[in-house]
Formats: structure tokens, sequence, C-alpha cells
């Protein structure tokens, strides 16, 4: 592991990288039907096998009593209530779980306490949900497809190989997908009897029952990504007699979290109607269709907001999971919806159509769970908090866990919001972090974070860091960040746009340079992902950064067509076209295009097997950049993915971490060897 020696001074330290490994994070939440109990899962990292580990607890709300009801060394997910209230159904996955290496368990809590657990030799089922007389849920696993496990052919001997035949042949944290489909199954874990119930070429998921029992509302994608199915289609499974119907036949773009209403007329989900290709930008609202008309009717046609949670965030695996919540099959629906860093928790009625907000401020709702009763559970983070859980009250909210209360005792930098206003009039939201330690009159260093996604109002450990280092931190959204700012500002920095972006953010780094506690001789960058592809195209326009760290990064956009598992969808995304007939195009937009005009400093940081961003990207631009003689480095991660700073190994997070922060501590550093 690479050596972080963190200094600590004062009484009141601020956070350093190994901070990371003392973190509790919430992860799933799930209120019973009734309202009554709080199912909620903890990660935590177990340092002394490299790994996250995961507690599930129960909290009682009439007693206020809070138990573990799971401690097993692994991790726990996909918590489902029956809808009675009386079962819990979670996966527990980890290496001391036999050859398997998951289990499924059933537990009824309360007096009668029992426990079930269930496994076989096939895939880890995932997305868990009850049929509504609670004895069988259905699920989605990985599924080799039986028809194409061999081939036909002359001779004994075969080689080792992997045959492609669809576009979505790799998939970023999966791997190599080959022949395998995420499949419908459905699973007695009394009897302990599997039955498949999809068999189909596509990838399925987010299975429903309905209300009757009858029926399973699910979703379906083809792993190809110039056609409607390529994004997400609802089907609905008879159950008897293995029937399967397309409720909107002419639906031509996204459609994901299918929910029933309470008879079994509308499902309520989350999409656009979008033609393809498209790329995550596209906003999805909260839709209905009736199923006897097909008619899909958008509940939040007049929210131009993205629903959804589309905060970044190094502390969290990934987005929150785009849909929507329809406690009991009636009332109001409900959702998240991204605004300007924030990430509120809403509902819509469905007849009246009108967005209300129930949970805002500045903060970012990343996970919640609606009972049947009206209760409403939460999991929210901001500048100063991780991330605790709350109940929605009718006064105020409740906090149920405080998780990670020692933080209070650290020093934080809080963020101060801006708008800059660009030379052309336009305002770029943006916030900055000053050092924890700084004397009045004393210019410091400064960090330019740019972005994948969105900068937003949770908390940041990276940027904590680096202002314990002495660092100014500044970040902002600029033209094209996903969500938060309307559906044209997302929209506006596609391929052959890429120069608005630029120009805002170095129209608000020359802001940054003129503030009297900034250094504008000592000014940094980075980015991850796009925003690792801003950090290479910003140090071919401009000599004025000192040192960039780019990670998981694009150099070459041509290349990225057919290497990254969403190459060809980003790259033809919003009228653009593929690179035999827009080479020009793309290349012009590709940094490595330009390397010739690099001359800072850069490091490096990517993973081996990031099948978003392929490691290829990061030797085009390394090789590039070493012929042309800048100072730069490549370091690659083993086994990690595009998620390697979310959810990597913590060695691996804590390594990246402390390699970004010496680096600029390097690179800006005055010539004493000290940042101030």
């Amino acid at each position: 592991m690479h050596s972080c020696d963190d200094t600590i001074h004062g009484p009141r330290r601020g956070l350093v990288p190994e901070d990371l490994l003392r973190y509790a994070w919430l992860d799933s939440i799930a209120l019973d039907p009734t309202g009554k109990q709080l199912a909620y899962v903890v990660r935590r990292i177990d340092a002394a096998h490299d790994a996250e580990v995961g507690c599930l607890w129960l909290h009682d709300r009439a007693t206020g009593r809070t138990t573990p009801i799971e401690s097993r060394r692994g991790r726990v997910g996909s918590l489902a209530w029956s809808r009675e209230g009386d079962r819990l159904a979670y996966v527990l996955t980890g290496p001391h779980l036999g050859s398997a290496g998951w289990v499924l368990v059933v537990t009824s809590p309360g007096e009668a306490h029992s426990t079930v657990e269930c496994a076989d030799d096939g895939g880890v089922p995932s997305a868990l949900d009850w049929s509504p007389d609670g004895r069988t849920l259905a699920c989605v696993r990985w599924t080799a497809d039986s028809t194409n496990a061999s081939e036909e052919g002359q001779g004994s001997q075969r080689g080792t190989y992997r045959r492609v035949r669809r576009l979505r042949y790799k998939q970023d944290g999966v791997g190599w997908v080959g022949d395998r489909f995420r499949q419908i199954w459905t699973v007695d874990p009394f009897a302990g009897t599997w039955t498949q119930r999809s068999s189909t070429d596509l990838d399925h998921g987010e299975p429903c029952w309905s209300w009757d029992g009858t029926r399973i509302a699910f979703t379906v994608t083809a792993r190809e990504q110039d056609m409607p199915l390529g994004y997400g289609q609802i089907r609905i499974l008879d159950v008897r007699s293995g029937v399967t119907i397309v409720p909107l036949p002419a639906w031509k773009g996204m459609a994901s979290g299918p929910k029933w209403r309470a008879d079994d007329a509308v499902i309520a989900f989350t999409g656009h109607d979008h033609p393809p290709p498209v790329h995550r930008r596209r906003f999805a609202h909260v839709w209905t269709v009736d199923l006897a008309s097909g008619e899909p009717t958008d509940l939040t046609e007049r929210l131009d907001a993205q629903v959804g949670n589309y905060a970044v965030s190094d502390l969290r695996p990934g987005l929150t999971t785009v849909t929507v919540a329809w406690p009991g099959g009636t009332g109001d629906l409900w959702f998240l919806s991204t605004d300007r860093g924030r990430v509120h928790l809403c509902r819509v009625d469905p007849d009246d159509g009108r967005p209300r907000v129930e949970v805002g401020g500045n903060g970012v709702v990343f996970a919640f769970s609606v009972a049947s009763d009206g209760s409403v559970a939460y999991g929210r983070t901001d500048p100063r908090t991780v991330g605790d859980l709350y109940l929605l009250g009718e006064t105020a909210p409740r906090r149920i866990a405080a998780l990670n209360a020692w933080v209070e005792d650290h020093a934080l930098s809080e963020p101060i919001e801006m708008n800059v206003v660009t030379d052309a009039g336009d305002s770029v939201h943006a916030w900055e972090m000053k050092p924890i330690e700084r004397q009045q009159g004393v210019p410091y260093p400064a960090i330019v974070q740019v972005h994948c996604s969105m900068f937003s109002w949770g908390f940041s450990h990276e940027n904590q860091c680096l202002v314990t280092a002495g660092f100014v931190v500044h970040y902002a959204n600029q033209v094209g960040t996903t969500a938060g700012y309307g559906q044209a500002h997302a929209l506006g920095n596609y391929v052959g746009h890429q120069h608005l972006e630029a120009a805002e953010i170095l129209f608000a780094v020359d802001e940054l340079a003129r503030r009297p506690y900034v250094d504008a001789s000592r000014i940094g960058v980075t980015g991850g992902s796009c925003g690792g592809y801003m950090t290479n195209w910003l140090v071919t326009r401009t000599d004025r950064f000192r040192a960039a760290v780019t990670q998981r990064s694009i150099a070459n956009l041509v290349s990225k067509f057919g290497t990254g598992d969403n190459g060809p969808e980003q790259a033809t995304a919003e009228g653009a076209r593929p690179p035999w007939s827009n080479v020009d195009t793309l290349w012009r937009n590709s940094p490595l295009a330009h390397v010739h005009r690099v001359t800072t400093p850069m490091l490096i940081l990517h993973a081996s097997d990031d099948h978003r961003c392929p490691l290829s990207q990061a030797e085009e631009w390394f090789s590039a950049l070493r012929w042309q003689g800048v100072p730069t480095q490549l370091v690659v991660f083993e086994g990690e993915s595009h998620g390697l700073t979310r959810s990597g190994r913590p060695s691996n997070r804590l390594d990246h971490l402390c390699r970004l922060r010496d680096w600029f501590t390097t690179h800006l550093a005055k010539r004493n060897g000290v940042l101030s």
C-alpha cells in the first residue's frame, strides 16, 4: 500500500485518507408495509480482510429498540418485506458461505422469530419481491443461455475463447457477460425450489408482483444500443400461462422500476420516450400507463428536472436507482429529484400531476422507503454528515441512526456556495472549500475538481482530505452537468461542444485566481471519468495548471466507441454520428489529438478492469505524453473496475487518494517544500 504519512496538528484535526477505514455507511433501507419495523444495512470496512462488510439492523418503531439481525461477515442486500410485514428476505454474500458464496435468508422478526436459508449453485439473486401471499419470491439472476452453451463442429479439440455476438458483451463491474443474461426467477424459500421464468436473449430486471399475485411486471434491455429495446422496456408475465405481454408497444425511450396500482389496472414507472441512441443526460420522468388502453401519462411533465439521485460521491457505490415508490398501490407516487446540487425526496399525485418536495434543503437524499401507512424513512447526507437515517415526522424529521458521530470531533471545511457569471452572461453554480489550518493574508495552492455527473451538497471525504493537506478546493457544475439545471443545460456539452464546458471552467479558474487566499501560480486540476476526459482536455487548452491528476479518463473518442461498454451510445447520442462517418469531429474533440500542446505534469490513475473507460484510454494518453517528454506517471490498480474510488478494495481506495494528494503536494509546493 502506498504510504500516507499524515501529521496531525492541534486538538481538532481535519480528515486524512486513513479515516476512510473508520466510516460507517448507511446502505439499503426498507420499511415494512405496516410501518412498524424499519430494516437497514450499515457497511463498514474490514481492514484485516481488505473488504467491506454489512450488518443488518432492525428498528422497532413502537419500542424504539434497534437490534442486529444479521452480523456475519459479508455483504447484505436486496431487502424485501412481505406485504403483511411478517417476513423479511435478503441476500448475504461472502467467501465464508461455501462454494456458492451467497445465501438467501428469510427471517420472521418478532416473538416467534424464525429464519430460513436457501441457496443453490446458480447466480446470486437480487431485486427480491414477495408475492402477495408471502410464499414466493421473484428475483433476478445471471443465467447462462443454455441454447448457446455448446457449438456444433468437427473435431474433438476446441480452443479457449470468448465468443461475442452482441454489442454489450462486457459491463463495468460485471466483466465479460457473453451468453449470460439476467433472467427472472421465482423461488419458494421454504421448499428450496427455484423456477426460471424467462429465457430470452435480453437482460431482465426489477420484478414486481401484481396485487392479485397472477402477474409479474419487469424490465427488459437488449444488448444492442441503437434500438429502443436497448434502453429498457416494461413487460408483464402471466405466471400461470407463461405468456408475456408488452404494455407499451409504441414506447421508444427508456423505462424502469414498474410498480402496480392496487387494482392492477395501471403501472407506474420512470423513464423517457426519447428515441435512441441516448445517454444518461436525457431526463427521466415519472409515468403511468393504463393497461387497458396502453396510453402513457407523464406525471412530471411540468418538472424540468431529472428523477433520481445524480450526485457524485466518493463514499457511495453509485447513483441511486432511478425509481418510483407507490406504497400500497394507492395515493401519491414517491421519487427523488435532483436540483442544483441537491437531491430532494418528492411526491406527486397521479391525478393532478403536481410534484411536491417533502425533504429538501442543501443536502442529498440518497435512499428512501415509504410504507402503506404513510411512514417515510430516508438516508440523507450534507457537507457535515456522511449519511444518517431519518424518519419523516409530522413536525420535523427524527434521526434514527447517527452513524459517524466521530466526525463531529474533527475540523471540517464548509463549502462556500457561489455563482460565477461568465462574459457571455451564463451563471455557473460553484463551491469553494478553504484549508483547515490557514493564516490571514497567506495565499494557498488550489485544486480545481472537474466532475463526471454532478457535484453536490453531499459529504466528500476526498475534498476534506485535500483541505486538511492545505489546498483550496474549487468545484463547479458547468454546462453539461447531468442533472439539476434543466434539460438544455445537461445537453449543452455533447460531442462538438466541449469548448463550452472548458470555457466555463477556465472562466471560473480566472475568478479563483483573483481570490486573495489563492496563489494563482499554484493551481492544479483533477477529475474522473468524463471529469478525467475534461482534465485531459483542459491541459491541451492551457498551461496555467501546474499539475494534473486524471482518473479513469478518456483520451480518444474514436477508439472509445468500440472499447467502452457504453461507447457506441455515448459517441452517437443526441444526433452525433459514429466514427466512420464522423471521425474528424470525434478526433478533433479528443485530447489525444492535441497532446503536443501539453506541458502540465500529469498523474494518470486507472483500473485494470475498467470497462467504462478502458485501460487502453490511459495507455494511449500515457504513451503520447511520455513521447512528448511530459513528466507523467501511470498507476494501474489491478482487479478494479470504473467504480474503484467508491466500491474498490479499501487498500486501493486509500492508495488512490494518497497518490492524488501527494502528487499535488509535490508539484504545487513552494521551493522550500511546504504548501504555504
